[in-house]
């Protein structure tokens, strides 16, 4: 044991005094500190300190009386604090922690406190709580100024699973504050792969925001299947949206959004569903916007592509306006080559046609275009031009060539343009 004492001397009218003392016995090591001073009619203080250590607990204390200027010699006020540390580490990376700390002075109490930590954590665990009372009752059971933090992690997860758990709480008791947050997450990697996460926000015993969110994915070989949902929930906004994917083969593909939104904004079930089909030389794409009671975008299209020849068909109608179809047919060889358009909406027709035609034996070319209509009130409109190239004579002599051209259109022109036909 080993003891050491050292006590200075001062000459009146300081009088401080001091002590300092240290013991070690059987595993056991004690610092004990104390010291005095008395100015009069100024100050008197006395401290007392201890720090001790046995395994894995410290504990210490620090206690200090004092009197100011006419209480000097009483020493009415005293503060005091103590700590308590105590950790453990056991197998499997499990460790183990508690902390006490106390604070008390009686001329301050508001500055009182009492502040507890309990730590833990191992393989695929960790927990922690801090609980604090503070304030002039800062010792009472029932004092209402209270702090507790609470914290939670969770891992379950194993070679095909993964699994999380979070968890925060934090309560004021005075202000009536009771917030809880939770979070999972959970992943499957065989047979097949799917994902779910759920976020839960409660507040004094009601859930103003809760939100989860799902994947699965059951694809195989060239099959890709895949389906998801997000539902969310809080004082503004409602959501909830559903999507799904399949696509067996390069020639065939759908997917489909279902969306439904509340509160801030009004929507009830609306259905985007995007579809597309090949089979041979034709394909067809479909593009379907609605809901049960307004169809807001409605789109189909049907093509077809070989070597020279292009075709397609198409129609548009929206919540907006009327239908409108359209037709396109296109050739493309060495002697013809030929562009065929067609539009019809709600008030107006149009058909374009282009076409290019030649013959080698007898040599000659033709050339047309033709555009007709109908106006807003249903009256005919159009234009056709038409020119021909022809060789009639090809000799060592001689050598002619004729060309023609011919116009008509439908719509009226200012008099002295042009006639009505040339």
């Amino acid at each position: 044991m080993a003891h050491d004492r050292t006590v200075p001397a001062l000459s009146p009218p300081a009088l401080p005094t001091a002590l300092l003392e240290k013991k070690v016995k059987d595993g056991l090591q004690v610092v004990s500190l104390g010291g005095e001073l008395f100015v009069p009619g100024l100050v008197g203080l006395r401290v007392l300190g201890q720090l001790q250590r046995q395994g894995h607990l410290w504990t210490s204390y620090l206690r200090i009386k004092y009197g100011l200027r006419g209480q000097a010699k009483q020493l009415a006020q005293e503060c005091s604090t103590s700590q308590k540390l105590w950790t453990e580490s056991g197998s499997e990376a499990s460790y183990k922690l508690e902390l006490n700390h106390e604070l008390h002075c009686t001329q301050i109490p508001a500055f009182s406190h009492k502040v507890q930590l309990r730590h833990e954590e191992g393989s695929g665990h960790l927990h922690w709580a801090l609980e604090a009372s503070y304030g002039k009752h800062w010792d009472d059971s029932r004092n209402r100024r209270r702090l507790r933090l609470l914290h939670t992690f969770q891992n379950d997860s194993g070679p095909a699973l993964s699994n999380h758990f979070l968890e925060f709480v934090l309560q004021v008791l005075e202000r009536q504050l009771d917030y809880r947050m939770q979070l999972h997450h959970l992943s499957l990697c065989h047979p097949h792969v799917e994902t779910s996460t759920h976020l839960k926000v409660q507040y004094n015993g009601r859930l103003p925001f809760v939100a989860g969110l799902r994947w699965k994915d059951t694809s195989r070989a060239a099959l890709w299947r895949w389906e998801g949902a997000l539902n969310l929930n809080s004082p503004w906004l409602m959501v909830s949206m559903a999507h799904r994917l399949y696509w067996p083969n390069r020639a065939m593909f759908q997917a489909v959004l279902e969306l439904t939104l509340g509160k801030a904004w009004t929507l009830k079930n609306l259905v985007v569903n995007v579809a597309c089909r090949g089979q041979g030389l034709q394909r067809q794409g479909k593009i379907h916007v609605y809901t049960p009671a307004t169809t807001y975008l409605r789109v189909s299209t049907v093509t077809a592509l070989a070597q020279s020849l292009f075709s397609s068909q198409s129609e548009i109608e929206s919540a907006w306006s009327e239908a409108v179809q359209s037709k396109i047919h296109a050739e493309n060889s060495r002697d013809r080559k030929i562009l065929h358009c067609w539009l019809k909406g709600p008030q107006r027709e149009l058909n374009l046609t282009a076409a290019y035609r030649h013959t080698e034996q007898p040599w000659k070319s033709h050339v047309s275009l033709t555009a007709l209509g109908t106006g807003a009130r249903g009256h005919p409109e159009g234009l056709q031009l038409e020119g021909s190239l022809e060789e009639l004579v090809r000799d060592r002599s001689l050598y002619r060539k004729q060309g023609t051209f011919f116009l008509v259109y439908v719509w009226p022109l200012p008099p002295g343009c042009f006639p009505r036909g040339v």
